[in-house]
């Protein structure tokens, strides 16, 4: 089939389309361009979380855990990768271990 039949095809397809469906098409798209976007972002998110609990876990040594930060900020633990120390929220932490050790699991 060459690049004729196949752009006639689709006239044809599209020409064959009840005309109540037409306008719903476009909308329809780009919702569907946007669920693949969002998915190939939360698929992203994943691996640098298990790729930061990679590190926390196997590169990094807990010093200290739970510092209190006042009021308005979440609690960190302290934590020293080489030569570097760095201070990570409690909570970002345990997602990333969580997800680093799910990832084990599974393999």
């Amino acid at each position: 089939m060459n690049s004729m039949d196949k752009k006639e095809l689709r006239k044809e397809i599209f020409q064959e389309l009840p005309s109540e469906l037409k306008p719903y098409l476009l909308p329809l798209l780009i919702l569907m361009v946007f669920f693949i976007f969002i998915s190939i972002q939360n698929q992203t998110k994943i691996e640098i979380l298990i790729e930061k609990g990679n590190q926390y876990t196997n590169r990094c040594q807990l010093i200290e855990t739970n510092i209190d930060n006042g009021l308005f900020q979440s609690n960190t633990n302290k934590l020293k990768c080489g030569d570097v120390i760095e201070n990570v929220s409690v909570d970002e932490y345990q997602e990333a271990i969580k997800a680093y050790k799910k990832s084990q699991a599974n393999r």
